[in-house]
């Protein structure tokens, strides 16, 4: 995750709100190619996130318990797990995840 935060030195932050930050928190930040958003799930319990506000198509992935050997034993394998997200307004967030979301606007 910090190597992913990483590549958001020097962009510009983009005000990212969540309605229960003591539940997510949210950081976007606007790119070269387009804007980056990162949702954090603090509770032991699923969470639904509406993303609103994009103007374009949105691609992510999730760091969870079922991601998480993957994301630290082949980091390149993790980031080619990006997909379209369909309905952006209905985003799952299992326990602790940590959402990564790339809208190309």
């Amino acid at each position: 995750m910090v190597s992913g935060l990483a590549h958001g030195i020097g962009s510009k932050l983009v005000a990212a709100d969540s309605s229960d930050s003591a539940k997510v928190q949210a950081l976007a930040y606007r790119a070269k190619k387009g804007t980056t958003v990162w949702l954090a799930n603090l509770t032991a319990e699923d969470q639904s996130v509406s993303l609103t506000g994009t103007a374009g198509a949105v691609f992510g992935t999730s760091l969870d318990e079922n991601t998480f050997i993957t994301a630290t034993t082949d980091p390149q394998k993790f980031q080619a797990s990006y997909k379209a997200i369909s309905d952006p307004g209905k985003i799952k967030l299992k326990p602790y995840a940590v959402a990564i979301l790339s809208v190309n606007d």
